[in-house]
């Protein structure tokens, strides 16, 4: 048998820790819509230090 690649370790790895205990991902747009602080800042900063794609 083939030697795992790098993917496939990562996969396994993230199949098993999905499937050990509950896990909740959240993001900005969940964050945002129950008043997470800090959303709004991060937003600003982004703004003002990435340029526009051209």
């Amino acid at each position: 048998m083939a030697a795992k690649s790098v993917a496939e370790i990562a996969q396994e790895f993230a199949q098993g820790a999905l499937s050990a205990t509950p896990v909740i991902i959240l993001g900005s747009g969940a964050s945002a819509a129950h008043g997470v602080p800090g959303m709004g800042a991060l937003a600003a900063h982004l703004t003002d230090a990435v340029p526009p794609a051209v």
